[in-house]
């Protein structure tokens, strides 16, 4: 599966969170939810995360790929190192280490229901770029994400 937006309010008004100032990506039912001004007054606040939440729990995916910006590099949660180093060895992208945060996906769907979750940052500096530039810089890391066997060596 590909969503390709999860955010179009924040896209439209050039912000993180969405029209209500909740960032998305720290909206879930997680053990560290943490409530504030960015994270909302309670875990599943967002209409967005709720129908995030909803298709992963139906679709089970054994891993997901969240492509973020600013960073530059491999962030991942759960059961992904490997999955990761061997990313990072066939893209040549190297792996920043971020960790999880209070009411992340990363947090909710690899802390707590174990599936391997991978965030590849790319760089604000990236958006004046082509597509084909785009490609040629994150596709083999893309093509092997997809073709990397989901039940091959996906330890903590």
């Amino acid at each position: 599966y590909i969503l390709p937006l999860l955010n179009a309010d924040g896209l439209v008004m050039n912000i993180r969170g969405n029209r209500d100032n909740i960032d998305i990506n720290r909206q879930f039912p997680t053990k560290n939810f943490g409530r504030g001004w960015f994270n909302g007054d309670e875990p599943l606040q967002s209409i967005e995360a709720q129908v995030l939440m909803e298709f992963i729990l139906e679709t089970r995916p054994d891993r997901i790929l969240v492509i973020h910006q600013p960073l530059d590099g491999i962030d991942y949660d759960g059961p992904s190192k490997e999955l990761a180093q061997y990313l990072s060895e066939k893209s040549n992208i190297r792996i920043h280490r971020l960790g999880s945060r209070s009411g992340s996906m990363g947090t909710f769907f690899g802390k707590e229901l174990g599936g391997a979750v991978l965030t590849l940052e790319i760089p604000i500096e990236y958006n004046a770029l082509s597509s084909t530039q785009l490609w040629e810089s994150y596709g083999v890391f893309i093509e092997e994400f997809i073709r990397y066997p989901s039940d091959v060596g996906q330890s903590n």
